[in-house]
Order: structure tokens, then sequence, then C-alpha cells
């Protein structure tokens, strides 16, 4: 099936938008430079956002920050250890709580039996 050739705009867009993410995206660390993004070099060249994100993904990379990939795996340690010490709080509130009941049996059989030897 024959392709319509993009207009003179749009192929001056796109080259706009190959210049900008050459000089604005990093590709050892797979990220933008700081206040460059996808959008605002859809701004930049007038091209939609779709177009830029598409050509980012296919030819550079992913729009990946790595500080927020750091910061989604500390959350997530520090959920993992939330849960991990939650558990062993449980646990150990289980076991004083036992232990206390286990006390106070012991005090009321003790009580039973004074009780019971002055009535």
């Amino acid at each position: 099936m024959p392709t319509t050739p993009p207009t003179s705009a749009a192929s001056k867009g796109t080259k706009l938008v190959w210049a900008l993410l050459l000089e604005h995206y990093d590709d050892d660390a797979k990220r933008y430079e700081p206040g460059h993004s996808d959008a605002s070099i859809a701004t930049a060249s007038g091209m939609a956002l779709d177009v830029v994100a598409r050509i980012r993904e296919e030819h550079f990379g992913p729009d990946v920050d790595p500080r927020i990939a750091e910061l989604e795996r500390e959350m997530a340690a520090a959920r993992e250890q939330v849960e991990h010490d939650r558990t062993e709080l449980e646990a150990m509130v289980a076991e004083s709580a036992r232990a206390a009941i286990v006390r106070l049996e012991a005090i009321a059989a003790k009580l039973a039996a004074v009780t019971k030897l002055k009535g």
C-alpha cells in the first residue's frame, strides 16, 4: 500500500525532534537533561507529544529517571521492612499477652487457694 510522503512541516518538525533529542537526551543515563521532557521537545518542535515519545522510545530509549527508580526501590524495601517489623511485633504482643494470661491465672489460683483457706 503506497504511503503519503510527509508534509514539509512534518519533515522539518521530525528533524527538529531529532536535533532536540540529540541535544537534550542523555543516552548513557537514559533520561532527559534537567528541564527537558517529551512535552518540552513537542512544544519546541511543534510536533505531537505522542510522536516525540515514539521517536524517543524507538531510537533513544525509555524516559527513565534513575532517581525515581532508586526512590521506588527504597520505598519497596521500606514497605517490606515495615511488614516484617509488623509481623514480629504482632508475634511479640501475642506472646506477651499469653504470658500475662498465664500469670493472671496463676495469681487467680493462689487467690482462690488463700480464700478457700480463710473461709
